[in-house]
């Protein structure tokens, strides 16, 4: 690698540290001559952690003595599209790397190499990638989950409760049937325990007293075993115990302590082929790294948030269409409330930099949420979550009499459906707008697009 490519690769290192399984990729480089046999057995065989050995793989090509060029080093890591994600922050950081600089030769030195592999023709791999779980079977469990999740959202508690108590039922009665099928009971262990996922972050959305938290945990713990995927109920389960032990309040390293249950979901979610339930994993540390970037609004961890949301879509992209542009959506909206410089549940981040380039960023993400495709579908607690941080954006490019309209909307939705934590922030933009209006109409479009909206409530 040249001095450019180098420096790429330490760039990304964290980044490469948090996702890259090497077991993943080696043996494609192994193929390509790009590492030696004695590497490769000892990155295979090694008893250590994920990230020891990924530590290990970056010291050896970052070495004098490396045979792994950059762009084999890109195309290991798109084969099979395994690790797309860090391949594109590779590239980007190497072109980032080159524009700086006027050394335009050394950019060319490893052109040969690259040919060379990208001209072999395309053989099956004598050593095969680490197998991962198939999500085949879980797309019907997905669109449950989803399902249920919309109750959720729209606000319908009652009717969630209902369903969520007759899937129980069902499974428990179906279980101690002696001569019922295995993959029924199984299935039925599948819906019980994403019934229970849903009610658990239906707590969180409230952000009710975790008195009955505990419960729904240790019942889907039990559920682990009887269902069709234990491993990926495991990964599941891991991610929504962390995302408990971040909300408890008496204890100041809680969302650290979080954090390293996540660290042990992401680790089975290695191990998963991508999409919903892996995506969800990047979805939730989304939302605790949001909460240490509240503490300390640094611009590496804006870009380590931005990157988890980009790698979380990334796996929601595998389900089908519905399911991705719901799961989608939400990670976007997340996505603009970063650029905007707002917290979790919308209270405004101090000290925290916004560039004009954020603002952009921030208006093309709700350009986007708000097109046909996107918006289908969208349910009362996402509306009001778009509602807020559309006023927002109009309260920072100085829109005010459109910030305040937004803000209301969105005051009015989290009062009705008792989404305290939000209120209290939607209720301080919109008061704070008060005394800035300015004598700005609001355009048809918008005026008729939050009627519609009044009248679906």
């Amino acid at each position: 690698m040249n001095k450019q490519e180098l420096s790429a690769v330490r760039k990304v290192t964290p980044f490469i540290l948090d996702n890259l399984d090497v077991k993943d990729i080696v043996p494609y480089l192994w193929q390509h001559d790009l590492v030696s046999q004695s590497v490769t057995d000892e990155l295979l065989e090694l008893n250590e952690t994920r990230r020891s050995k990924c530590q290990r793989f970056l010291n050896y090509i970052l070495s004098v003595d490396s045979k792994c060029t950059f762009e084999g080093l890109l195309s290991a890591l798109r084969f099979k599209s395994v690790h797309n994600f860090i391949a594109d922050q590779l590239q980007n950081e190497c072109v980032t790397t080159v524009d700086s600089t006027d050394d335009i030769q050394e950019q060319n030195v490893d052109v040969h190499s690259t040919k060379q592999i990208d001209e072999q023709p395309r053989k099956e791999m004598l050593c095969q990638n680490v197998r991962k779980i198939e999500i085949v079977t879980r797309k019907n469990i997905s669109a449950v989950s989803v399902k249920l999740k919309r109750l959720s959202h729209n606000a319908q508690f009652d009717t969630l409760k209902n369903v969520a108590s007759k899937i129980k039922r069902a499974y428990y009665k179906t279980r101690m049937k002696q001569n019922g099928k295995i993959t029924s009971k199984m299935f039925l262990a599948d819906m019980h325990f994403v019934s229970l996922e849903t009610l658990f972050g239906m707590r969180r959305e409230q952000y009710k007293n975790f008195e009955d938290a505990h419960d729904y945990l240790q019942e889907m713990n039990n559920l682990i075993p009887f269902t069709k995927d234990p491993t990926i109920c495991s990964m599941v389960y891991l991610s929504r115990l962390g995302s408990a032990v971040a909300m408890e309040t008496q204890n100041a390293q809680a969302v650290d302590d979080g954090l390293s249950y996540l660290q042990f979901a992401k680790e089975h979610a290695e191990h998963i082929s991508p999409g919903k339930d892996t995506g969800m994993v990047y979805y939730i540390e989304t939302n605790l790294l949001f909460e240490k970037y509240e503490t300390n609004p640094s611009s590496e961890m804006k870009t380590k948030i931005l990157n988890t949301i980009e790698i979380g879509m990334s796996h929601f992209a595998e389900e089908s269409e519905d399911v991705k542009r719901d799961l989608k959506r939400q990670l976007m909206i997340k996505m603009a409330y970063c650029y905007l410089g707002l917290g979790i549940f919308g209270n405004r981040i101090e000290n925290v930099a916004i560039e004009n380039s954020d603002v952009v960023h921030a208006k093309n993400v709700i350009d986007c949420i708000e097109t046909s495709e996107m918006w289908d579908g969208m349910e009362k607690r996402r509306k009001m979550l778009f509602y807020h941080v559309k006023a927002e954006y109009y309260r920072q490019i100085g829109n005010m009499d459109l910030s305040r309209m937004y803000a209301r909307q969105a005051n009015r939705l989290a009062e009705k459906y008792h989404w305290t934590k939000e209120l209290q922030n939607t209720s301080s933009l919109l008061n704070g707008l008060g005394s800035q209006a300015k004598p700005t109409e609001a355009t048809e479009e918008d005026i008729y697009h939050l009627l519609d909206e009044v009248v679906s409530d």
